[in-house]
């Protein structure tokens, strides 16, 4: 009466995880490559990366099986408390960026220097 073997993936058997096929398939949609998960299958079947059916199945195996739901920890002793004044003070120095907007601004990296980072919204 007892298993044969551990739960889970078996060792070897699949080339790529749930997960990371998740993420190459949500990779592929950003991009533009693909509007949809059925068509970022194909998109990866056609770089040669997996067949369109292993890339289906474990795409929809990591975003059904439990053991992949994300958690949320929270942690209370990294929380602090601001007076209205500092959390104005804070707030003053925010850009909202508006949709279809474009903000860019000149930063100060270490090791790089001056480094200019350009900001879009769709």
């Amino acid at each position: 009466g007892l298993p044969l073997r551990r739960r889970g993936r078996i060792r070897g058997v699949y080339r790529f995880h749930p997960l990371v096929v998740a993420g190459l398939v949500q990779h592929v949609i950003a991009q533009g490559k693909a509007a949809s998960p059925d068509k970022a299958f194909r998109h990866l079947a056609d770089l040669g990366l997996m067949a369109y059916e292993t890339a289906k199945d474990l795409y929809y195996r990591g975003r059904r099986e439990d053991r992949f739901k994300p958690i949320l920890m929270e942690f209370p002793e990294g929380t602090i408390r601001l007076s209205a004044a500092e959390t104005a003070a804070l707030l003053n120095g925010v850009e909202t960026l508006q949709p279809g907007g474009r903000t860019t601004r000149t930063v100060h990296d270490p090791i790089r220097g001056p480094v200019e980072i350009t900001f879009e919204s769709q």
